[in-house]
C-alpha cells in the first residue's frame, strides 16, 4: 500500500537528499499536496537539478571506453515508422498526456489536477539551461529571435521559451497533445506561438527557417532512421549563425536496431519506445549541413546507468 507523504517525510527528504532544511512551511505543504506517495516524493528529489548537481561525482562514468559498436541497420523508407509513432503518441495523448511528457506518477490523469502547476513550472528550468548553454559557448541569446521547439507536447516548455523568443514554432506529432498545449497557452495569454502538427515526414522540409532549435526528451522515442531524418531537417532549417540544441541517447551496450525486428516487435505495440543514434552519425549530418559543434554534454535524461550514454548537443550553422 502506498505510503502517504507527511510534513516530516518532506522535511527529511530535504535533509537526506539536499543536505538542508526546507525553505519554509509553505514549501513543505506544497510538496505534501503535489506528491501522493513516498515513491513520487523520492523520484522528484532524485531527479531534481539541485540533487543531481550535488551528487554528480558519485555516479561515476557510465562507459569505460572498451564498448563494442552497436548494430544499427540503415532504412530507406521511414513513412510507416513515423505513422506508427504518430498513432502511439496520439493514444498516449488521449490517455495520459502529461505523464507521457514527464513519466512521474504524480502527472497521471487522476492526479494532474493537483500537480499541473508543478508540471508546467518545471519547464522554466529547461529553458534556463538552454539559454545558459548558449551563453557559455559565446552565443548571445538576445540575437536569436525565432525558435523551433520540436516535440512541444502539451506546452510545458513552450510558454517559457515564449518569454524569451519573439516567435515560437511549436511542433508535435500528436494532435491531442497540441490541443492541450493550445488550451494552456490561451489560458495563460501566451502570444507569439504557432502550433504545428507533423503529419508526414515531408512536413519536416516545410518547417520555417529559424534562429534556434530546441528539442529535449523527444528524439529518443523515435527509431534511429527517424531521429537521423529529424536532425537533418534541424540543420536544414537553421538560419546562418543559428543554433540547434537537442538531446539524443548515443550509446546503449544492449541496443540494436533492424527494420524486420522493429516491424515485428515494437510497431505492434503502442507504448513508449526508447532508441539510440550514435554520435558519429550526428556529427556526419552536421558536417554535411555546414554546422559546427559548440558543445556536447553528457546528461541524465535517460538515467545514468552503466553501459548507456545520453548527450545534449549544441551546434551552430556557419554563416555564409
Amino acid at each position: 500500500m502506498p505510503q502517504p507523504v507527511t510534513p516530516d517525510a518532506v522535511t527529511w527528504a530535504y535533509r537526506l537528499f539536499l543536505g538542508r532544511d526546507p525553505e519554509s512551511p509553505s514549501v513543505v505543504e506544497s510538496q505534501c499536496t503535489v506528491h501522493r506517495d513516498i515513491e513520487s516524493l523520492r523520484h522528484a528529489f532524485l531527479h531534481s537539478p539541485e540533487f543531481q548537481a550535488q551528487s554528480a561525482a558519485i555516479h561515476g562514468l557510465t562507459l569505460n571506453g572498451s564498448e563494442p559498436p552497436m548494430k544499427i541497420e540503415a532504412v530507406q523508407d521511414i513513412t510507416a515508422m513515423l505513422e506508427h509513432i504518430r498513432r502511439s503518441w496520439e493514444q498516449m495523448g488521449r490517455e495520459r498526456p502529461h505523464w507521457s511528457v514527464l513519466s512521474d506518477n504524480q502527472f497521471l490523469p487522476d492526479r494532474i489536477a493537483d500537480s499541473q502547476k508543478a508540471f508546467y513550472a518545471s519547464g522554466a528550468w529547461n529553458r534556463d539551461v538552454f539559454l545558459a548553454t548558449l551563453r557559455r559557448n559565446g552565443v548571445d541569446p538576445g540575437r536569436l529571435t525565432s525558435c523551433l521547439e520540436f516535440g512541444c507536447g502539451v506546452g510545458r516548455v513552450t510558454s517559457w521559451l515564449a518569454e524569451h523568443f519573439k516567435r515560437i514554432y511549436a511542433v508535435d506529432i500528436s494532435q491531442p497533445h497540441l490541443d492541450l498545449a493550445r488550451r494552456y497557452l490561451e489560458d495563460r495569454g501566451v502570444r507569439g506561438v504557432d502550433l504545428i502538427r507533423l503529419q508526414a515526414i515531408d512536413d519536416l522540409d516545410r518547417l520555417p527557417q529559424v534562429d534556434a532549435i530546441y528539442s529535449v526528451i523527444v528524439l529518443q522515442h523515435n527509431p534511429p532512421p527517424v531521429i537521423a531524418r529529424v536532425i537533418r531537417s534541424f540543420f536544414a532549417r537553421l538560419a546562418p549563425g543559428g543554433c540547434a540544441y537537442f538531446q539524443v541517447p548515443t550509446y546503449n551496450a544492449a541496443y540494436s536496431f533492424s527494420e524486420r525486428a522493429y516491424v515485428a516487435g515494437e510497431m505492434r505495440r503502442s507504448d513508449m519506445e526508447m532508441h539510440v543514434l550514435p554520435q558519429a552519425e550526428i556529427f556526419r549530418l552536421a558536417a554535411q549541413a555546414g554546422c559546427e559543434p559548440l558543445e556536447v554534454a553528457e546528461d541524465g535524461c535517460t538515467g545514468l546507468r552503466t553501459g548507456e550514454r545520453s548527450n545534449t548537443f549544441l551546434f551552430r550553422k556557419r554563416s555564409v
